[in-house]
């Protein structure tokens, strides 16, 4: 196998192991095309360059520490010139040359990032919001719109950093003595301050829910499962096996069990909630009623959906 070669798998490998659910070493060696041993030789190497890989039932994925739980990762200016050296040495007509560059100047300065985004609003939003992780800054929300709360309100927090799919800011608030998502389209307009913060134990990243979920409420959700969505959630959310009950394999492996009820601790609605959604009948809500209110409401707003998307094509 030639570096470049080997180089592009190791890329490759880093984005599927972020991913929450993992993958196992046989589907990975299948994915690659090559051997199970093969596999576990660019474990080494991606431990040696400080990556830590944990094993959750038989799949492998990457173990974040708790300051930097779900943040954008980035690379040295010396590790990203090693790497954009490397892929320069790919043929120009290599299909693959592109790719690797552009995705590496957005995992080294994820400022671009913000030009990918179509709301211009948001995007400008973004960039200074990266600005001012970047120097440690503190910023005003203005005009933040909430739907749990239903409010809007100027809010003044300390960021962080980003979820790895962009799609929350991470942030301190001060008011509130811990670290909240923040969704960036729902943001008016964002005013970074003159004001330096230093994070501390209280900045740390709180740990997120089965379904990677970070918000309110915190509750316990109870399902009704049928044996396709069990192990479902089992496949998708490996640390799912931890719950009680669902650690003995041979009650799993039982015919006559056709239906499981389980308890989840849950930080927010909207993980669980598309996990029932996608398999309606097979995973049955039981509570609480707060849950159940919001998938009704999840399940009205569908259904106007698609009435105005018949109407629209009419």
């Amino acid at each position: 196998m030639t570096e470049h070669k080997r180089l592009y798998n190791l890329l490759q490998m880093i984005a599927l192991l972020s991913r929450p659910g993992g993958f196992s070493v046989k589907r990975l060696a299948s994915r690659f095309q090559v051997s199970t041993r093969t596999i576990y030789r660019y474990f080494d190497i991606l431990r040696e360059c400080g990556f830590q890989i944990e094993k959750s039932g038989n799949r492998r994925r990457f173990k974040h520490s708790s300051d930097s739980l779900n943040l954008l990762p980035q690379f040295t200016a010396m590790e990203a010139e090693l790497i954009r050296k490397a892929i320069l040495a790919l043929s120009p007509e290599d299909s693959r040359r592109n790719g690797l560059l552009n995705k590496l100047n957005v995992i080294t300065d994820p400022a671009h990032i913000a030009d990918m985004i179509v709301d211009a609003k948001t995007a400008a939003n973004v960039s200074a919001l990266l600005t001012a992780v970047r120097k440690q800054k503190r910023v005003v929300l203005h005009h933040y719109h909430s739907p749990n709360s239903e409010t809007t309100q100027n809010r003044t927090v300390d960021p962080l950093g980003f979820s790895t799919n962009m799609k929350y800011l991470l942030a301190f608030d001060p008011d509130h003595q811990k670290v909240i998502q923040y969704k960036p389209e729902r943001i008016e307009i964002v005013e970074v301050t003159g004001t330096t913060f230093e994070p501390d134990k209280r900045y740390q990243v709180e740990k997120p829910d089965l379904f990677g979920m970070n918000g309110t409420p915190h509750k316990e959700v109870i399902l009704r499962l049928n044996s396709r969505a069990l192990h479902l959630l089992l496949e998708e959310f490996p640390e799912s096996r931890n719950l009680p009950g669902l650690a003995d394999a041979e009650n799993l492996k039982n015919p006559e069990n056709k239906n499981h009820t389980i308890t989840l601790t849950v930080k927010g609605y909207d993980g669980v909630g598309r996990f029932v959604l996608g398999l309606p009948g097979e995973a049955v809500p039981l509570g609480p009623a707060g849950f159940l209110r919001y998938l009704k409401k999840r399940m009205e707003k569908g259904a106007l959906q698609k009435t105005f998307l018949k109407q629209v094509k009419s």
